[in-house]
């Protein structure tokens, strides 16, 4: 019993000394808490903090991180925003960033590298939504419709993000070299939904309704995009450069261009009004699907090819061609074309020049209606794995 009483008597010497005086101290009570400052460590887009020019309704000339608290609407004659110093972070923070008749661009950068704008809209500025031609931007979730000329100018090593270009009065985006553009939406813009210079990729994009696709530079990737129904060609690609596992389908002109050394890989092409594939020199065209590219206004006139060779030494091999005009037509010389199957063509092949290799050229064998697991037949009517099949 005593033992029990002096343990409760010290546990209760021990919680009083944690919990401390009840009495506050004398004096006035200051604040224990932080600065606003410290609380919002950036800066608001006013006129107070970013005061404008005789150009520009808002100038930020110090590094640092900016951000909208609302809609902002842009002045005739003058841009949105003029940046004038690198490391320079801009959250437009899900507001839109709005021009008005004869206005100039939405958001020009100058002397900016390393510029940072995402989460937001800029939309119907008389000039470009963003122009940034400077080194090492980042855009993300950044909105640009509506715009006079390109939705986005961005310089080289560019990274740019889950962005959109829509009904702009150019290109949807231009980049520089070695730009990195993933998950970006191209529709309805005059110009090319995607234009981008040497070295860059391209991934995960989509391009429609734009005056030409995509137009990728020397070694520069595409991988996993859609161009579909744009008034040119779906995708133009320069020498050195990769397309694989992507969509061209419904445009007015080739679906795939390539240019030299090239190669377009596990593509499904179809729909397009000139040639699905039309291919320079040297170029590898692999494993393809290639179906109904015709004259969709006078099919026939002129005579469209799945797979166009306008120069010498392509490879063309596993392809499969469907209800094109003609499959594959080449008008140079020295040409690779094995293990491809065709179906419904005016013609497989319409070889213009005559010192091109192709793998034999079998009409597949046919076999009568059955049930079971095995058919009178001796297979395809032929055991060369290099053989062109129609069937």
């Amino acid at each position: 019993m005593i033992r029990a009483a002096l343990a409760l008597a010290l546990a209760c010497t021990a919680m009083a000394a944690l919990a401390g005086p009840l009495t506050p101290p004398a004096g006035a009570v200051s604040s224990t808490g932080k600065t606003t400052d410290q609380l919002e460590p950036r800066t608001i887009i006013n006129a107070q903090n970013t005061p404008g020019d005789a150009g520009n309704t808002f100038v930020i000339s110090r590094p640092g991180s900016y951000y909208l608290t609302g809609d902002v609407t842009g002045e005739s004659s003058k841009n949105g925003i003029r940046v004038t110093s690198p490391g320079v972070t801009i959250d437009l923070n899900g507001f839109t960033l709005r021009g008005v008749p004869n206005s100039g661009i939405g958001i020009r950068a100058v002397a900016a590298d390393g510029l940072v704008i995402k989460n937001g809209r800029i939309s119907n500025w008389g000039e470009e939504g963003v122009f940034a031609s400077l080194a090492n931007g980042t855009y993300a979730d950044v909105s640009a419709e509506n715009n006079g000329l390109e939705g986005f100018i961005v310089g080289s090593d560019a990274i740019v993000l889950r962005c959109r270009a829509i009904g702009n009065g150019d290109d949807g985006i231009t980049a520089t070299n070695r730009a990195r553009i993933v998950d970006f939406i191209a529709h309805g813009n005059t110009g090319d939904g995607i234009d981008a210079g040497n070295g860059s990729i391209a991934s995960g994009c989509v391009a429609t309704e734009n005056g030409r696709g995509f137009d990728l530079a020397l070694g520069s990737i595409a991988e996993d995009c859609v161009a579909s129904d744009n008034q040119g060609d779906g995708f133009e690609l320069s020498s050195d450069s990769t397309i694989v596992d992507s969509v061209a389908r419904n445009n007015g002109r080739f679906g795939i261009g390539l240019s030299s050394d090239s190669v377009v890989e596990r593509c499904n092409i179809s729909g397009n009004d000139a040639a699905g594939i039309r291919a320079g020199f040297d170029c590898s065209i692999l494993n393809n699907i290639i179906y109904r590219n015709k004259n969709s206004a006078a099919p026939g006139t002129p005579v469209t090819a799945g797979i166009q060779l306008i120069g010498q030494s392509n490879r063309v091999e596993g392809n499969r061609l469907l209800d094109n005009d003609v499959g594959i037509r080449a008008t140079d010389s020295f040409n690779l074309i094995i293990s491809n199957t065709f179906r419904t063509h005016i013609a497989a092949f319409d070889l213009i020049n005559t010192t091109n290799t192709v793998g034999t050229i079998v009409s597949a064998t046919q076999i009568p209606s059955f049930t079971g697991n095995t058919a009178a037949s001796s297979g395809v009517g032929t055991t060369d794995p290099m053989a062109n099949l129609i069937y």
